[in-house]
């Protein structure tokens, strides 16, 4: 009969003195019976004064079995203890072949651990982490201002030793928690899988471990639960009819911060700007020239005034931007936003480290806020509400996790030629951007030519989808209609490909002779990068939405169809659906870079390092021209990174502007 074995034990060990003690060693409580299946199943065992209670996710692959788990103080056998614990996603991820550094060399002591251990007898496959709940005996408390995490240990990748996979916990009296993740992974007959609980002095990077050879996806890195700031960083209280937001600058790059806020005015006839940090008044925009910016105050702390469709530009080290004024009125423009990616691009904007916010609010109701990788992405933002009174409670974070670029461009290198080109480096030494390939210098729009990119511009394949796109349009010539789904147009609706025209036409039934709906030209590369030219001059009543789902699809690589994946309408939408984005195949859904397949990895990599604050989905970006596009229950988009957050007293944003 298939079994796994669950072993767990505690050890408080002294690091350096400060008076920890170490418990006697109890027996094991007897083995329980657990089943393993399609259903989740909690398990609490007891033993030795301690209580361990765990969620086992339903398995997605395998078959349904009974496990053994069993309760136990002891070191497992053949299990190096992690006090050797390190965090990889440094130099091992980052493909330079060095040694993961040891937490001492990172300053970490480890002041207690616990350990469960999987041994399965055949193998299966889970799609989350466990969720685990620590209760401590009596008298046996974590040191003041330490910090607990789960790390996990791969026998089949024991080169990559103790990976750090979920943490901080949650602390409340004698019991630590923690949520479980999105993280699909694979058990093997006979290999003993340990997760450990550590207790450690500071912060434990978390980091994906490193790739296995079959190609499953690598456990994507945890956010810590949001915490409120220390108190010195709330913000003091705003004048009437402003948003308080309190910024922290952990990049590591010193100097003052400058901002730039603007935006339409709340009836949006007209652009405006904001001209004090502190007291939230705006004045129209100038007619022309640069839009003034403001300086970070010392508290970090800024008003927002209300503003519909506002930018927030901020750029680190005193450095400037070329923001410009097109005038204030809604016909003439507005504001000329930087353009590093522009072959025209001014010094400043290519050489600034910068990054930018979004926000639309007008006084009442909920402010909405995003981060947006849509064009390009220089700082990881990240960014969450919080309340003084805490009432409501912190809210989770959204945004781009620590490290974001670092990874990304670590990923891009694994992918090599042409992703590559989209690493733009900037006037600070060792500090990149990476650049949308909808703005890679040498993709002209459609009937223009390829320029000749100046030094340093990004640059990326111009052929790229041609392909992909040849592939669809020959799979639905003839009499394979392809069916599509979207909220917009009826669904589903039936498209087939015009052999003479090459127009991808839609009806609203199988058949040429029913309704139609629309068409869709032939598209370029250019055109799915931009989600533009074909597929906004599609004919029709609906084809404009049409071409929207088509293109979405191409970008997240459902089209064509990936192996394995259902059939039926498209595009997928259902929140289980993303697995099959980028990857091609359920067991990738884009958190491996896979070198030679054709799909939109900016993208992809966006969401395996954006902050994922719905459970089940990977972090909430917006990488590419309606990337938000699919609704879930709710209304919400399935890779929508907008956080609504209505304003109550003692409320402010807390942002973070974050490691490279």
């Amino acid at each position: 009969m298939p079994y796994f074995a669950i072993i767990a034990f505690v050890i408080i060990a002294g690091c350096g003195g400060g008076g920890s003690t170490t418990p006697a060693v109890v027996p094991s409580a007897a083995p329980t019976s657990v089943p393993i299946g399609p259903s989740p199943t909690t398990v609490t065992l007891t033993g030795g004064g301690y209580t361990l209670s765990f969620l086992l996710p339903a398995i997605t692959s395998g078959s349904a079995s009974m496990g053994v788990a069993t309760l136990q103080v002891g070191l497992p056998s053949g299990v190096t203890a992690p006090s050797a614990a390190r965090p990889v996603g440094s130099e091992i991820a980052r493909g330079t072949g060095s040694l993961p550094r040891s937490p001492s060399s990172l300053g970490t002591s480890i002041t207690s651990l616990v350990y469960l251990t999987l041994v399965p007898s055949a193998d299966f496959t889970i799609g989350m982490t466990p969720s685990f709940t620590y209760t401590l005996p009596t008298g046996i408390t974590l040191p003041p201002g330490s910090t607990s995490y789960v790390l996990f240990y791969d026998p089949t990748q024991s080169s990559t030793g103790w990976v750090p996979v979920l943490g901080p916990g949650t602390v409340n009296g004698p019991t630590i928690s923690f949520a479980g993740v999105n993280s699909t992974v694979s058990f093997k007959a006979g290999q003993q899988y340990v997760y450990a609980l550590i207790v450690a002095s500071q912060a434990v990077p978390t980091a994906s471990p490193k790739p296995t050879p079959s190609g499953a996806p690598t456990p994507l890195p945890t956010s810590p639960p949001p915490t409120a700031p220390p108190s010195s960083s709330f913000c003091p209280a705003p004048p009437a009819n402003t948003f308080p937001m309190h910024f922290s600058n952990t990049t590591g790059i010193g100097g003052p911060i400058t901002l730039w806020v603007a935006g339409f005015n709340t009836t949006s006839t007209g652009f405006i700007y904001l001209t004090s940090v502190t007291s939230g008044v705006t004045q129209a925009l100038p007619a022309s020239g640069p839009v003034p910016s403001l300086t970070l105050p010392a508290n970090g702390c800024i008003n927002l005034p209300p503003i519909v469709s506002a930018r927030i530009y901020v750029a680190l080290g005193g450095n400037t931007l070329d923001i410009t004024s097109n005038g204030p009125s809604a016909a003439s423009g507005g504001v000329g936003a930087p353009a590093p990616w522009n072959v025209n691009a001014s010094v400043n904007n290519v050489n600034t480290v910068y990054d930018l916010l979004e926000y639309s609010w007008t006084g009442s109701g909920a402010m909405n806020m995003d981060v947006t990788q849509v064009d390009a992405i220089g700082i990881p933002i990240s960014f969450n509400a919080i309340n003084t009174s805490g009432n409501p409670a912190p809210t989770a974070l959204y945004g781009m996790k620590p490290n974001a670029i670092s990874n990304l461009i670590a990923d891009l290198r694994t992918l090599g030629t042409p992703w590559t080109g989209l690493i733009q480096a900037t006037g600070t030494a060792g500090i990149s951007r990476v650049i949308s390939p909808q703005h890679a210098a040498n993709i002209p729009p459609d009937g223009g030519t390829v320029p000749a990119p100046p030094a340093n511009s990004p640059t990326m394949d111009a052929t790229f989808y041609d392909s992909i796109i040849s592939t669809i349009w020959s799979t639905y010539t003839g009499s394979n209609f392809l069916q599509m789904s979207y909220p917009q147009f009826p669904s589903p609706a039936y498209g087939l490909v015009d052999p003479n025209t090459k127009l991808f036409n839609f009806y609203t039934a199988p058949s040429t002779t029913s309704t139609f709906l629309g068409a869709v030209p032939y598209p370029t590369t250019w055109d799915v990068f931009n989600n533009a030219g074909a597929f906004v001059t599609a004919t029709g009543t609906y084809g404009i939405y049409l071409g929207r789902a088509l293109v979405v699809n191409i970008e997240r690589g459902t089209l064509p169809l990936p192996a394995g994946a259902p059939t039926g309408a498209q595009p997928f939408c259902g929140t289980s659906d993303w697995y099959y984005f980028y990857g091609a195949a359920a067991t990738n859904y884009g958190y491996t870079p896979t070198p030679g397949l054709k799909t939109n990895w900016y993208s992809a990599l966006m969401h395996k390092y954006g902050q994922a604050p719905i459970a089940g989905l990977p972090g909430l970006a917006y990488a590419f021209p309606d990337d938000d596009e699919c609704q879930l229950p709710g209304g919400n988009g399935l890779y929508d990174p907008d956080f609504s957050q209505a304003y109550t007293t003692g409320e402010q944003w807390n942002v973070t502007l974050n490691p490279f």
